[in-house]
């Protein structure tokens, strides 16, 4: 876990988003290969272009799917922490 530093998440949440990342490059690699076999030059470039931004975006938004209630979680401890903590401090 690259990201164990920076971004604590379960470990179902971390199987998740390995099995949707392996999934995905897996997914393109099969439809480039098929796709730089079965059509023209053109095509295939075209696909290239299109293909990859696309499927950046959806990789992202389906990432954020899973990260996203666990980020919120932390938060709300993180600020029910720190109010429980402040009380009766005076400032």
């Amino acid at each position: 876990r690259m990201l164990g530093g920076q971004l604590a998440l379960p470990a179902n949440a971390w199987l998740r988003l390995n099995q949707l990342w392996i999934a995905n490059f897996f997914i393109v690699g099969t439809l480039n290969i098929f796709v730089a076999y079965q059509f023209s030059e053109s095509a295939w470039v075209s696909y290239k272009l299109y293909s990859a931004i696309g499927f950046t975006l959806l990789l992202m938004v389906l990432t954020m799917i899973i990260v996203m209630p666990h980020i919120k979680e932390q938060e709300q401890r993180s600020n029910s922490s720190s109010s429980s903590n402040n009380h009766g401090d005076i400032k």
